[in-house]
């Protein structure tokens, strides 16, 4: 019995000093590349729909516009960043592909409202894109920009997301101003 107690002994003592070692080294790898959180918005540049949600490197965000805090950005910018960017949109919003609007919110109409969604839901439209995170030396924030066709670009520099999108907000066709300074349309190109 002692003989055994003091094999079970030597093997949890090596799978312990081999747990510690890995995450040593798991410590070292993180090292080398250092996050910071920060704080960040959409903006969704896409007329009568709506976005449903989104996400950045598998952080969500506010699909409406507000601001989320916070996401994992590098602290330093190097050649090669990217980010995976994914949205849901609801091309008809209120409205299934037959037309028909959501029946009212009572106990009568229970059943027949989830049957609604649930037509309404597989219309959704998923999108994924890895995007090149663009150089920037200070981050104040990200702003991630959701065009037409699939697109999506993210910010990190102020003054550059000022002069592409915020500064045009106020104008009455300030989506489509949008989608310009970056060379998108409404009209996609099928594969």
């Amino acid at each position: 019995m002692t003989k055994r107690c003091a094999l079970g002994f030597a093997l949890l003592s090596a799978l312990a000093t081999l747990l510690c070692f890995a995450s040593l080294t798991g410590c070292k790898s993180m090292a080398q590349d250092t996050n910071t959180g920060a704080p960040a918005q959409v903006y969704f540049a896409l007329d009568g729909m709506n976005l449903v949600s989104v996400s950045y490197d598998g952080e969500g965000l506010a699909p409406g516009g507000g601001q989320t805090c916070c996401v994992g950005v590098p602290k330093t910018w190097r050649p090669g960043l990217t980010a995976t960017v994914e949205w849901v949109v609801d091309p008809s919003p209120g409205r299934n592909p037959d037309g028909k609007r959501a029946p009212p919110m009572t106990n009568d109409k229970f059943q027949e409202l989830g049957e609604w969604y649930r037509i309404h839901e597989a219309q959704y439209i998923h999108h994924r894109a890895v995007v090149p995170i663009p150089r920037y030396e200070t981050i104040y924030g990200l702003y991630l920009v959701i065009l037409p066709c699939g697109k999506a670009v993210p910010f990190f520099d102020w003054d550059e997301y000022n002069k592409k999108v915020y500064s045009l907000l106020q104008q009455p066709n300030h989506k489509h101003l949008i989608q310009q300074n970056f060379g998108a349309t409404e009209q996609c190109q099928q594969p």
